[in-house]
């Protein structure tokens, strides 16, 4: 036996997706890790602080010495 009451229409509107922009600034010390990364570095300076790289399994990042 089928329930009755009122049956949802699903919307047809298509909604119009973002275009890829500039987005935010990216601050000094993170250009100078996306850069190391990049350049495979082991370690790298940013404001008199020395940071190496570390990995956790397939993640990599920089951490302080």
């Amino acid at each position: 036996m089928a329930k009755g009451g009122y049956k949802y229409k699903k919307s047809t509107v298509k909604r119009s997706k973002k275009k890829a922009g500039k987005g935010k600034k990216i601050n000094a010390f993170f250009k100078k890790t996306i850069k190391a990364k990049k350049e495979n570095k082991t370690s790298f300076e940013h404001n008199g602080l020395k940071y190496v790289r570390k990995t956790k399994g397939h993640l990599v990042f920089y951490a302080k010495a």
